[in-house]
């Protein structure tokens, strides 16, 4: 009979604390503070306690609205959902939320897709979600512990290398990432990169036909003398010449700016001579996202703009306005 009477004391109790509002005043400093429901353990005794986030465990069993952040003074514990998983170690690692709501500050990005220009079709980034702070920033990480800053279908990552790992590409030979492969030669027509160059990827490009902007000229003046004048055009011309070499050296089609990204996913990809001379041209990205090209009727446009996107036409679908001009 007293086992259970406390155990119903303890049932009653959860319930009550489940509706409890909580109010905690930060008085010493402004901290990111968060309220972590915890150890519901088998007996159902439930241990509630209040510390900063960056101090939480690597397995915390949390309430889904029980936050409070920089400026908030207190919250609500609706209910105890919620297990956060993190491993600060490892850079990329997903921090997995289920049933985790973000807290009440805290927004996601209404425009998908961080970071994703010139990815192939299907890539995850093209559908991630920002996370923002009321004040528009990313969510701070504290002592080394990672942050949410990307959301993609109810999960959280610290960085969009985590989310670069769920990546598997389509067919070679499929038609929306023969479109990604036309659209990335096209992007990067005549750009070619130095093979084992020190530095970033724009140290190391090289146009060619080498602009005219690449190549040294002479500035006559009155005041120059004709020997002058004829020793310095000289050394021009042969400071042209070599950088002509150069960048003919360099304008492989193994050093093709398109052919190394699209082999960092198709290793085995070898580009066609026309795609290198003469890229098609192309007015439609509906293969970034969409499985199929939709028509005007169906085109769903961007997240962020109905069709037409554009206007009088349409980046999504390649759809244009009739007008006398066209």
């Amino acid at each position: 009979m007293a086992g259970r009477l406390v155990l119903g004391s303890v049932v009653r109790l959860m319930s009550i604390v489940k509706q409890i509002r909580i109010v905690c005043q930060v008085v010493s400093y402004r901290r990111r503070v968060s309220f972590e429901v915890a150890s519901i353990i088998d007996t159902g005794i439930m241990e509630l306690w209040t510390r900063p986030l960056d101090q939480a465990r690597n397995k915390v069993i949390a309430s889904s609205r029980c936050q409070a952040w920089g400026y908030l003074t207190g919250c609500i514990i609706y209910d105890t959902v919620g297990v956060l998983e993190y491993n600060s170690s490892v850079k990329g690692e997903t921090m997995k939320l289920t049933g985790y709501q973000l807290p009440p500050t805290y927004r996601l990005s209404t425009h998908r897709g961080a970071g994703c220009a010139g990815d192939p079709p299907g890539h995850p980034r093209y559908f991630v979600r920002s996370v923002y702070t009321q004040h528009g920033n990313s969510p701070p990480s504290r002592n080394g512990k990672p942050a949410p800053h990307y959301e993609l279908n109810g999960r959280y990552y610290s960085d969009l290398e985590g989310v670069d790992k769920l990546f598997k590409p389509l067919p070679l030979d499929s038609e929306r990432v023969q479109l990604w492969i036309a659209d990335t030669f096209r992007h990067h027509h005549s750009c070619y990169q130095v093979p084992d160059g020190a530095g970033s990827w724009h140290d190391n490009l090289i146009i060619y036909p080498v602009p005219s902007y690449k190549l040294k000229t002479f500035h006559d003046d009155e005041r120059f003398s004709e020997e002058w004048r004829t020793k310095e055009k000289a050394a021009i011309e042969q400071a042209n010449a070599e950088i002509e070499a150069y960048a003919a050296d360099v304008a492989t089609p193994d050093n093709h700016a398109a052919t190394i990204i699209i082999r960092r996913y198709y290793p085995e990809f070898n580009p066609a001579p026309e795609l290198i001379d003469n890229p098609p041209e192309g007015v439609t990205n509906w293969w970034e996202r969409l499985a199929e090209k939709p028509t005007p009727e169906t085109c769903p446009g961007e997240d962020w703009q109905k069709h037409p996107v554009n206007g009088l036409w349409c980046q999504v679908c390649g759809w244009h306005e009739q007008t006398p001009e066209n």
